[in-house]
């Protein structure tokens, strides 16, 4: 859901453009399941009926298709060719030569701030895409994502299970799989040091920036929080956990093409 506006007020074509924008977060961002495989070579977006200074400017365009795994197919830095409410741009799409045969999603994300060089809200009211119809996606809708969910579970359960006893005053943590806080961390993320023993499922964390507040371990069913000593290891497990999917997705596709 959005703060302001209706979901599909991002692809609205009324003639009067909507007030529609996501949070004020930095990675903000709207995904496109076109259920089809298009390869794209324009695109234009139209700015909401809000006011200049939530016109975008530092954006990128993205493409996948699984909906987890993303690749950059414009960048857009202090892009200033949307400013009053309701105008609009276009933009030719230069693909990489590695394309594959069409994406299924296409993502905006934001990557800084928007023209009031103070927030991050993402504010559209129109999206159109141009390019060729490669054919009809036949992926399970939202199979990836829930690939990728079992893997979030499986390291929930690890944390409940192995690491939460070693959460202790004075221990290094950064930010883990159900993190929601922003850049409360800092900008790149940062680390922080645990001052107060866990209570009722929350863990008060002090971090490199001197910011402090309180955090879900185990609260709510989840865990903002990993030892800093497990970052690495947690990123290699993961990337095991996918390349299992991924192996198993292909030998899938070669047993199809064998029948």
């Amino acid at each position: 859901n959005l703060p302001y506006g209706r979901i599909e007020d991002l692809v609205g074509r009324d003639s009067v453009p909507r007030n529609c924008h996501t949070k004020d977060n930095a990675d903000a961002w709207v995904t496109f399941d076109f259920g089809l495989l298009i390869v794209p070579n324009c695109y234009t977006l139209r700015h909401s009926r809000g006011y200049e200074g939530s016109a975008v400017r530092n954006w990128l365009l993205q493409a996948s298709n699984d909906g987890v795994n993303w690749i950059t197919i414009k960048t857009h830095s202090e892009d200033t060719s949307l400013n009053e409410p309701g105008s609009t741009a276009s933009w030719p799409l230069e693909l990489p030569a590695d394309q594959p045969d069409g994406w299924r999603y296409i993502r905006l994300k934001q990557n800084g701030k928007n023209a009031s060089g103070n927030t991050h809200y993402l504010s559209l009211s129109g999206f159109e895409i141009y390019g060729e119809v490669k054919g009809v996606s036949d992926k399970d809708i939202g199979k990836a994502a829930k690939e990728a969910e079992a893997v979030i579970h499986k390291m929930r359960r690890h944390i409940r299970q192995n690491v939460l006893k070693e959460m202790v005053v004075g221990a290094t943590v950064v930010r883990g799989a159900d993190w929601k806080w922003r850049n409360q961390d800092g900008r790149p993320p940062g680390k922080g040091t645990i001052t107060a023993e866990l209570r009722n499922g929350w863990i008060d964390v002090t971090w490199e920036h001197g910011g402090a507040n309180s955090y879900r371990m185990g609260a709510e069913g989840r865990y903002d929080l990993q030892l800093a000593s497990d970052e690495t290891a947690a990123a290699a497990s993961q990337g095991e956990e996918q390349a299992a999917v991924q192996n198993e997705q292909q030998q899938e596709g070669e047993e199809q093409a064998a029948v």
